[in-house]
Formats: structure tokens, sequence, C-alpha cells
């Protein structure tokens, strides 16, 4: 399988096992006084040492130090080359005053000649360093634009993977380099390199990632508009301060809806209009951005808390003071108040000395107490002299002991079937509630065509359930040697335990069986104890209900695992109960013949 980024690549490989030379000479570091060389401090870091990732096997030789930069040179690099250092210094000191915490602080800059045109990064996390490490090819002397971008952009994937102290990038599924080119252009601002910054601006606005030009449609616009460098720097405290982690890592990915929200948290104001025209705005994401303020709620931005308005009046039973003379299974009689048709209706007569002389009232039971903070009432289809105009709505939870919830007078219906809403402030639920009429437009006759009681409740997020607790394992490549790696540590809750397949071949699957069936909307993979080319790298989710017809629900390609025994939680778009779940592994990282796999979980929302 080809490996596509260098931040997938570091997960198994080490930088350097820094192996530091035997030798104190300082003229093992040249192009620089001795004066600096020789006032090394105690925690310097290595004059030399031996490099060996991605077929570099080689020494390199520290040319320049100042206390958060380190900047080393193979053999091949001339060393009358000195322009990197100030720069990368510069940039990482931009990178250290706009993003306050990126790992440790520390970066080991490497430039090589010859060995690969690749650049590399590895954040403080990864390394064997105490600090972040670029890779860069230095090929010839001139310092020109092309060698400048590189460097940031390295330093870029640091903050992007370790900004605030927090390991991974819960954006890059969706983002892929597009954060990085908005990097590159503000630093190039920072650093007064105005030309620089024209020429990566128009070269970026060209550019798009799978219809999309992020760079011109998004990040730009917001970058001008809702602060420069403070914007990019918010976003990053906002999603360390509020997405989910585990340990000092983010959990999972972002879906598109959860990048608006916390972005439109970073700039302070409801970015969805912008959002709408950046991207392919489709009901999913609509619905992904209401999940997520339901989720994250705490966001600074102005947004509408997410809500429902819930018919309780479905299944509540009617009573009333004065039925209908034909009785209440007349055409008019009062169960049309609750029928949900506002083309049918209640009508009674004689009412003209009991309104504001005596009790004349509706009531509804309901099938369970209720908060009701919202009722609807809908005029008759004729006649507005049969119209209520002032009442009251009382609750109870006994029939007797009344409370007053709202109160009107005064009211008009300018329309016939017309419906009109009213709000109260309630939280106590109640399972009687009452409409005493108080007043009303003086015919000989009263009548309505609908009275409907309703909640309107902000939602607030599910909790996740882990429905693999109850479920069994079926695998087309069971552990028939290992009586401790079978299958069946796929799901028993124990990271440190694992599934082991030899003869890897693509289309390896693994199925639970739930109870019964379950909506499930997220899954985590947990990579094993070593070995991390035995790791899934492309795999598909699919569901069934009979186990031999199955929908595809989620696919991922490219996939790495930053450590060992690492969980990663993935999120997809799904309203079906499914009793059978698969996971069909279709690549797996490295090149070995062997898969692993520690834990798979599926969760729903409940």
């Amino acid at each position: 399988m080809k490996k596509n980024t260098f931040k997938i690549l570091l997960g198994s490989l080490l930088f350097v096992g820094i192996t530091s030379c035997e030798s104190d000479d300082s003229s093992i570091v040249e192009g620089m006084p001795d004066a600096v060389v020789n006032t090394d401090g105690a925690n310097a870091p290595a004059r030399g040492f031996n490099e060996s990732w991605f077929g570099h096997e080689e020494a390199l030789n520290r040319q320049y130090y100042e206390t958060n930069v380190a900047v080393y040179y193979d053999d091949y690099v001339d060393r009358e080359i000195e322009w990197p250092f100030l720069f990368t210094q510069n940039v990482w000191d931009n990178a250290i005053s706009a993003y306050n915490n990126i790992g440790n602080n520390i970066l080991y800059a490497v430039f090589h000649t010859g060995v690969t045109d690749r650049a590399e990064f590895l954040t403080d996390f990864e390394s064997d360093v105490n600090g972040g490490v670029i890779d860069i090819p230095l090929n010839d002397a001139e310092m020109e634009e092309e060698k400048t971008t590189l460097i940031i952009s390295q330093i870029g994937k640091l903050v992007e993977y370790s900004a605030k102290g927090v390991e991974g990038s819960p954006a890059e599924d969706l983002w892929m380099d597009e954060f990085n080119k908005i990097f590159v252009y503000d630093t190039y601002l920072n650093l007064d390199m105005e030309a620089e910054a024209t020429t990566v601006r128009d070269r970026y606005a060209a550019t798009q990632l799978n219809g999309v030009y992020w760079f011109r449609d998004w990040f730009l616009p917001l970058y001008e508009t809702y602060g420069g460098t403070s914007f990019l720097n918010n976003f990053y405290n906002i999603t360390s301060q509020n997405y989910p982690k585990d340990g000092d890592s983010y959990a999972r990915t972002m879906n598109l809806g959860e990048l608006v929200h916390f972005m439109s948290g970073a700039a302070g104001e409801d970015l969805q209009p912008i959002a709408e025209s950046a991207f392919n705005w489709t009901e999913d994401v609509e619905n992904e951005l209401l999940q997520a303020r339901v989720s994250f709620p705490d966001l600074a931005y102005p947004f509408e808390a997410v809500s429902q308005l819930r018919d309780v009046t479905v299944g509540a039973s009617i009573t009333v003071s004065k039925e209908n003379g034909s009785g209440a299974g007349a055409n008019e009689g009062s169960p049309k108040l609750i029928d949900n048709d506002i083309n049918s209706k209640y009508l009674t007569g004689n009412v003209q000395n009991i309104i504001g002389e005596s009790d004349f009232w509706l009531q509804q039971q309901l099938t369970a107490p209720e908060p009701v903070n919202k009722y609807t009432l809908t005029s008759g289809n004729d006649a507005p002299s049969r119209d209520p105009n002032a009442w009251q709505l009382l609750g109870s939870n006994d029939g007797t002991n009344w409370t007053v919830l709202d109160e009107k007078s005064n009211v008009t219906f300018s329309d016939r079937n017309q419906t009109r809403e009213f709000d109260f402030d309630n939280d106590i639920s109640y399972l009687y509630y009452r409409l005493n009429i108080t007043g009303y437009n003086g015919d000989y006759n009263f009548q309505l065509s609908e009275w409907r009681l309703l909640v309107l409740e902000t939602l607030t997020a599910p909790e996740p359930v882990d429905y693999t607790v109850n479920a069994t394992i079926t695998v087309n490549n069971e552990n028939t040697s290992n009586p401790d790696e079978t299958s069946a540590s796929l799901i028993d809750g124990d990271t440190n335990s694992k599934y082991l397949a030899f003869d890897f071949e693509s289309g390896l699957w693994m199925q639970q069986e739930l109870p019964e069936a379950k909506i499930v909307v997220r899954y985590t993979l947990t990579s094993g104890n070593d070995a991390p080319s035995r790791d899934p790298a492309s795999w598909t989710i699919s569901g069934s209900n009979d186990g031999e017809n199955w929908d595809e629900l989620d696919s991922r390609t490219d996939q790495s695992f930053e450590s060992r025994n690492k969980t990663k939680e993935f999120n997809f778009s799904n309203d079906t109960a499914y009793t059978y779940y698969k996971l069909t592994v279709l690549d797996i990282y490295g090149d070995s013949s062997i898969f692993q796999m520690s834990e798979w979980r599926l969760i729903g929302l409940e």
C-alpha cells in the first residue's frame, strides 16, 4: 500500500534514535562562531547524531542552535548555506507566538541533500528528542519561495497535529492539507514577506479538494473577516477545550457540521451562511451541524439552542363542562377538539349565561405528565361571534387542585380555521390541563376547531451506548494457533488483548451480532500492542438484518494509528437499526501478511 503522508508513516518509526556523536570537537559544527558552539548549556541538543528513518541512514551535524530551535545538516549540504537558520527560527517563533503551545515548543530542523525530495514531520508526541521534527530537502543555495514555503508548511503540520498540547488533527479527514495553506499565507504576512504571501495566495486560490475551494471560499474569507491569526488560534483553543479526547489525543475525527460549529465558535459568529456557499451543503450536513450544537452547546457564538416541539395531545382524552347537545359522539362533539383536523369542530350552545359567570371549561388528560409550555387554538369555520377571546390555562396532577399557568384576554382570530400559538413558562409536568373560557364574542353558541398541547424542549446530547457489550463475534479467518489472540479479544473490553490473523488477504471480515437490532452511528478501533504494519488501513462497515444482505454504512482509506493500543473513533450517518454489523478490512498499514487489532466497539446514541 502506498503511504501518502509522513504522519501516517511515522506511527512506527523513531526519529533518529538520536545517537550522539562521541566527539565534542567544535569543528563538527561548521558555519557558526566558536563562541556560540562552545557556550552550549547543559540542555543543549546534541551537536551531532545519526539519523535513521525513511531510508535516511546518515550522520547529521548541528549547524545552528538557539533556545528552542536546532538546525542540522547532513554531510552533503553546503555549509555556506546559512539562510535556513534565522528563517526557520523566525517561522518557529511566529508559530509559538501565535499558538502558544506546540508540543513542548522545541523544534529540530533537519536539512538534507540527495536522500529524498520529500519533506517530513514528526510531532513531539512521536519523536524521541523531546521536540517536534521537520526534515527538509535542500538541494541548492538560493533562498526561494518554494523552499521557504516548504519549511513553513512542515511547521504548519506540527501546529495542526500538536497545537495546545493535544495530539492529532480531528479535521484532517475533511481538509487534508487545506489548513496548511492558510497557515503558510498567514506566516508570510506575519513575517512581512508580502511578495511571497501574494504568490501563495494566488496559487492556493485556484486549488480545490473534492470540488471545494477550501482556501478561496472558506479559509481566506474567514481569516480576513474574523481576526487573521487570532481566528486560527481560537479554533485550536476551542477545539482543545471542547472536542472529545482520549488522554492527550483527540478521540475521533470531525464531520463537516462539527467543523462549521467549532469554526463559528472561533469566529464568534454563525458561519453557516458562508459554509452553505463554500461546501456541498446537504440535509445530512445540516443535521450534523444541529447535532453539533446539541453536543457542544457552550461555544461562544450566537445560535439558537436546538429544540424540538412535541405534540402531547396525541393520545389524550377530552372532557368538557358542557357537551354538544347531541353528545360527545355527535358530528360536532368535544372529541373534535383533539382530532388534529382543523376542518372539524366542537360546538355547544346556550353558553351566554355561563361564560364569565360560572365554570365553562375544556380539559385534557394526557397519557403521562408533561411540562407543557405551548399550546394552539384554532378558530371554527364560520361565525366569528362564537370564538373565545379570553381564557385561563391551568395544570393539575389530581384533577382537583389547579395551578394557573397562562391567562389571555382580548384575543382575536382574524380568519376562519386560523391557528394561533401561545407560549408560557413552565417546567412542571402535569397530567391534566384545563382551559377555562372566561370570554367569547357573544353569540348564543361557542365553537373551537382544535386545541393542542405542546412541549417545546431544548435537545441535549444523547448518551453513547456501547452495544458491543452484549454482542457475539464471528470472523472469516480465526486464529487457531494462540487461544489468547482469537477474535474474542476484539470485543472483550480489554485494549491490552488482541485478535491476530495470519495470511491476511483483502476481504478479511469480522462480524458482530447484537441481541436485537440497534442503530449504530459510531464505532471505535484500537490498534494492537506492537507492529504497526499489522494495523488496518482501509475498511468498510456494513449493516444487515439477515446476515446475507448488507448495506454499506461507512468506508475509510489510508488510515493510521499514531501509537500502540491507540483507540480512534469514527462517526457515520445511520438511521436504520441492524442486528448484524460487519467490518471488512481491505488493506493493512504495511507490507505484513499478518493482521491485528485490539478492540472493535459499536456505539449508538440513546
